[in-house]
């Protein structure tokens, strides 16, 4: 009989820190929107955290100027390219069609505005789904920011 253990487990059961969405969204940026899973998540954060990284608990929980820095610190040189898609971070509590899971903070991969500029498209690296937020929403809400 075989025995899985509890990463192995997590990864194929598709998640291991339910609020992994910025990492997913940095390993999103890192490979060109081709390897963002559980696993890559995993892989970033535990490379950055070095010896203090917990496989359960890595959700990011600091501010713009962390989320910056972290992202500069994850993906060098990358991350300073104008060209690179932008991450959105927000409350999905105060956004219509978005609902949170107990976290205030989420983040996803902005693709663009759409034709008529009301609303923004993104990419839910969390659940590759892509999804709309309304420009208007996102400037009355608290908490919202791009990197």
């Amino acid at each position: 009989m075989y025995v899985l253990d509890e990463n192995t487990l997590r990864n194929i059961m598709g998640g291991l820190d339910q609020n992994d969405c910025m990492w997913r969204c940095f390993a999103y940026l890192n490979s060109c929107g081709t390897n963002y899973g559980a696993y890559d998540a995993e892989s970033l954060a535990s490379n950055y955290y070095g010896s203090s990284f917990n496989s359960s608990d890595y959700g990011f929980t600091g501010s713009q100027y962390d989320a910056n820095s972290l992202g500069s610190g994850v993906l060098g040189a990358l991350w300073d390219d104008p060209t690179r898609q932008k991450i959105l971070v927000f409350n999905p509590n105060q956004i219509s069609n978005w609902q949170g899971d107990g976290s205030s903070v989420h983040a996803v991969i902005v693709v663009g505005l759409n034709a008529t500029g009301d609303k923004w498209i993104v990419h839910d690296a969390q659940n590759g789904q892509d999804g709309e937020i309304s420009v208007h929403e996102l400037a009355n809400s608290t908490g919202g920011y791009f990197l």
